[in-house]
């Protein structure tokens, strides 16, 4: 019945073509559609002024639950080129790009899988952005692909993927020297959900949440106990909130964790499925690591 619904959306998203307006400004830039703002961000940062693109998921916006809408079907049945993460991110729309093949493009697809994490139901965790080192991965994959759309801009794509792809891994360097601030047993990162296993691997963190990786299953009592147990016995100082998840889970871990004896506090907001507002640091998805890798240090040091 879902992909049903979503089937109609294409077809009302295919119709509404022929009456709305563009949501592309230029016709000689390459129109691409991403669905995340930090896919958007890449092909920014890889097309240059070469592309145009439009990000259907904006800041706080979870993709996990995120449900297209009919201009959306239109935007993505307007681009020359759709990029997804895929990996299961955005399983609501899932229906949509194989309706698309010919200019869909799965990003998370152009990571080696001995690079991916698995999770739930052997499932691969989609949220491959949290490592520097792993998203680097996607750099040279994505500029080919838009060599392929772009043939006379080929060389351009990839003078700026190798240059991207170096400050990626560079990034990660930097950032654990930060992350050494942090005394080794107080490095224990606790969220929301499962988004920062990528992270955690990437950086030397043990990492805990309270839902799995995907939003859209609820919290389990049992989940929530054991991890309240957790904190209150290794007495872990601070828990995180995320911009794109409700605070209430770990609202409610706070206060199950304070019938054990032991005050954890939030120690800030971290950027999870979703990036900051445009022009701002955390805007960019490097910027959000910047961020979320302060905030975590500022804690737990």
């Amino acid at each position: 019945m879902r992909q049903l619904r979503l089937l109609a959306l294409v077809l009302i998203g295919l119709l509404l073509c022929g009456c709305l307006p563009s949501p592309f400004k230029s016709e000689e830039k390459l129109r691409i559609v991403a669905t995340t703002g930090m896919i958007a961000d890449l092909a920014r940062s890889l097309g240059g002024e070469q592309v145009e693109v439009i990000s259907l998921m904006g800041p706080g916006v979870d993709p996990h639950l995120y449900r297209p809408t009919a201009r959306d079907i239109a935007r993505l049945n307007d681009a020359d080129l759709i990029l997804f993460n895929g990996l299961h991110l955005e399983g609501r729309m899932a229906s949509i790009f194989e309706n698309l093949p010919e200019k869909s493009f799965a990003v998370g697809a152009a990571v080696p899988s001995d690079q991916l994490l698995i999770a739930e139901e052997d499932e691969f965790d989609p949220h491959i952005w949290h490592s520097p080192d792993v998203w680097a991965k996607t750099i040279q994959p994505l500029a080919d692909r838009l060599a392929r759309e772009r043939p006379d801009s080929k060389d351009l794509f990839h003078t700026r993927a190798n240059q991207i792809e170096g400050e990626f891994l560079s990034l990660t360097a930097e950032l654990r020297s930060e992350i050494d601030k942090i005394p080794p047993d107080h490095r224990i990162l606790v969220t929301a959900h499962d988004a920062f296993a990528y992270f955690g691997r990437t950086f030397g963190l043990e990492v805990h949440a309270i839902q799995g990786i995907n939003t859209t299953a609820e919290a389990g009592a049992k989940a929530m106990t054991d991890l309240a147990d957790l904190i209150a016995e290794r007495k872990i100082k601070a828990i995180f909130v995320e911009t794109s998840v409700s605070p209430a889970t770990i609202e409610a871990l706070q206060r199950a964790v304070r019938a054990r004896g032991h005050e954890v506090v939030v120690g800030g907001e971290l950027y999870s499925d979703a990036l900051g507002a445009a022009g701002t640091p955390e805007g960019t998805v490097a910027g959000m690591i910047r961020h979320n890798v302060r905030t975590l240090t500022e804690a737990l040091k």
